[in-house]
């Protein structure tokens, strides 16, 4: 189980943006790694909703998240969930 909270950058198509990022990990009862949590930034993520894009940690580990639900305006908090193993 880890965390981070900090900041970070978001890629998608052309897309590189700073937000920042509170992300946990868990391991779960089938004893697989789960990871996500919400994210902030001013990019504007309405087109991204359903669809996966990547976070890059400022030591350069990059995960990839499904963005979910929140509010999805520029500076709001969105909800994001892990996929594959978590970069932290």
């Amino acid at each position: 189980m880890g965390t981070y909270l900090g900041w970070a950058k978001i890629r998608f198509g052309d897309v590189e943006a700073p937000a920042y990022v509170d992300l946990t990990s868990r391991v779960n009862f089938s004893n697989l790694e789960e990871w996500g949590g919400a994210l902030e930034t001013n990019a504007d993520l309405w087109e991204q909703r359903g669809k996966i894009i990547e976070i890059v940690l400022p030591e350069g580990q990059v995960g990839k998240v499904l963005i979910g639900g929140g509010n999805l305006q520029q500076g709001s908090p969105v909800h994001v969930k892990g996929s594959g193993r978590a970069p932290f």
